[in-house]
């Protein structure tokens, strides 16, 4: 990782952070902890692969089908899944799609919809980019289940998707 004025970049040139600048990898990580035990943020490992959908307890399954990797600015994008308990779909549920912000800031609602009889749903999108420091947009779809004493929410995958 390489730092310039308030940017790290990383080796592949993606920007993974903007905050005042640090000499070195060490005072970055520094910098992170300290954000994190002043406002309880969790740090996200993204070197780390993703799995194809997350399985709570609940038996519950999300998966969101790989959307194209590359889009113009301004055009429809359809994003289609299925939320499952075990192999049996679910109706009439409400899936969010949200932009990964890769720091402290909260993820960004893109769109909603709601699942079909047999639990499987279509997202349209309009494509915009949605951070000012890339054009990328790193997409997963997220449900809420309504727990006896707190919502359990589940994920997808995420897919990066180059807006042009």
């Amino acid at each position: 990782m390489k730092s310039t004025d308030s940017t790290h970049i990383a080796p592949n040139y993606e920007i993974v952070a903007v905050s005042e600048a640090y000499e070195s990898k060490e005072g970055c990580l520094n910098g992170i902890n300290a954000v994190q035990s002043y406002c309880g943020a969790d740090i996200e490992d993204l070197t780390k692969v993703a799995t194809p959908s997350i399985e709570l307890e609940v038996d519950l399954i999300l998966n969101l089908n790989e959307p194209p990797t590359i889009v113009k600015n301004g055009s429809t994008v359809t994003f289609s899944g299925k939320l499952m308990r075990g192999k049996a779909g679910i109706m009439n549920q409400k899936i969010n799609l949200y932009e990964r912000d890769r720091s402290f800031m909260q993820d960004d609602l893109m769109a909603s919809g709601e699942t079909r009889d047999d639990g499987s749903f279509r997202i349209t999108w309009i494509a915009k980019k949605m951070d000012w420091w890339d054009y990328t947009v790193e997409v997963y779809a997220r449900y809420m289940e309504a727990g006896s004493r707190r919502f359990i929410p589940i994920h997808s995958e995420t897919y990066v998707i180059k807006i042009f």
